[in-house]
């Protein structure tokens, strides 16, 4: 209870933008952050901030039987969700084991597709329950990194744009350096299908053309371009390339460069956060010297 209050107050510190939401599951306790969720939501409605709003968050249909479904849909459906599906086997199998029904039919059945709901990976999709997203124009977010990391197989991202869904990038926790998600998005298509042709020009796209498609379904102010009526979020890295850069060659440079230079300043809704590499309004070492502190009293109750 009141840990979504917390990042909160560590998004605006910092001065960014969130959307945020609890993981709910019924491994613990049945429902365990339902009453999370239903507060933060009902707190962004009455605040009418458009620096954090709210989803409803829940684990995976493994991990939530039908009361727990039935209490979130009723909660969330006018906010949207996001939630892990077919992130692994498992959790088709399940599904139809328990349920009779493929992972996006049992969705359906509770009112979670739509247009402000992200599924996060689909790795073990279907081509029909792909029709369902695309019917439904629910968002779906492809992490590689993180599915490497977790040995599963390669998503066929290429397959789902192909079927129209809104596709973008995230990175599940593996790390914050979202250039690293679009290059290894690529690299993973042109390994899974041989052809050292494509995915390039969509990867890139997916960075920065769906995420902003997607931002702007979670946020009211639109954010992402340079453009008149455009929130300043602006990186700046300290990049100086080998080779010309221009319009013709800028993914190029995206995946090949720019993902490797530091970052010399940050500007987020208009304010400056980083500048010359540091922060301008936080003391880092300060941060970091608590955060190492709190990790070690973390792993201490672990073990």
């Amino acid at each position: 209870d009141g840990s979504l209050d917390a990042i909160e107050r560590a998004v605006r510190d910092v001065g960014l933008s969130a959307c945020l939401c609890y993981e709910v599951t019924d491994r613990n306790v049945e429902g365990e952050g339902i009453a999370e969720n239903e507060r933060f939501i009902r707190k962004c409605n009455d605040d009418d901030d458009t620096q954090v709003t709210a989803s409803f968050g829940m684990h995976a249909l493994m991990t939530l039987g039908n009361p727990t479904l039935e209490r979130c849909a009723q909660i969330g459906t006018g906010t949207g969700f996001h939630v892990h599906a077919a992130e692994d086997e498992v959790d088709v199998r399940l599904a139809m084991e328990q349920h009779g029904q493929t992972l996006m039919e049992r969705f359906q059945a509770f009112g979670i597709p739509g247009p402000r709901t992200i599924f996060a990976h689909g790795t073990y999709f279907s081509t029909a329950e792909l029709e369902i997203l695309a019917e439904s124009d629910s968002m779906l977010v492809n992490n590689p990194e993180s599915n490497m990391n977790n040995g599963l197989r390669v998503a066929p991202t290429l397959d789902m744009l192909g079927h129209g869904i809104l596709v973008g990038l995230g990175t599940d926790g593996m790390s914050s350096h979202m250039i690293s998600q679009a290059r290894a998005m690529y690299l993973q298509a042109r390994t899974q299908k041989r052809d050292p042709n494509i995915g390039f020009a969509e990867a890139c796209t997916m960075l920065l053309e769906n995420n902003r498609r997607i931002a702007k379904r979670l946020f009211v102010e639109p954010r992402g371009a340079l453009a008149p009526g455009h929130l300043a979020d602006i990186m700046i890295p300290d990049y100086i390339p080998f080779s010309p850069l221009d319009e013709n060659n800028l993914y190029g440079h995206l995946l090949f460069g720019l993902g490797f230079a530091p970052v010399h300043t940050t500007i987020a809704r208009g304010e400056m956060i980083v500048h010359e590499g540091r922060l301008l309004h936080l003391d880092e070492q300060e941060i970091r010297a608590r955060c190492v502190e709190r990790a070690r009293n973390i792993w201490k109750r672990i073990h």
